[in-house]
């Protein structure tokens, strides 16, 4: 959760591998990815997982809603 919750918005913190919900929303924001060379340096799969299958489960998840956006936030350090 952030320090200071903007009102109106619904923070969800989890794995988006796995993300389920019964809620429904008009924009997904999808920041879930280790950005730095230390941890996908180490950890590889760790770091492709929420990049790849997170992104294809919430894409699926939200397939059923009307959403305004999907915006899907990464760094190139992923890349």
């Amino acid at each position: 959760s952030p320090e200071k919750p903007i009102p109106g918005i619904k923070y969800l913190i989890g794995d988006v591998c796995n993300f389920q919900s019964d809620s429904r929303f008009d924009h997904i924001i999808h920041a879930a990815s280790f950005a730095s060379p230390i941890y996908y340096g180490s950890h590889p799969i760790e770091t492709s997982l929420p990049n790849v299958e997170g992104t294809i489960n919430l894409l699926r998840f939200s397939e059923t809603m009307n959403l305004k956006s999907f915006v899907f936030i990464s760094s190139s350090e992923v890349y």
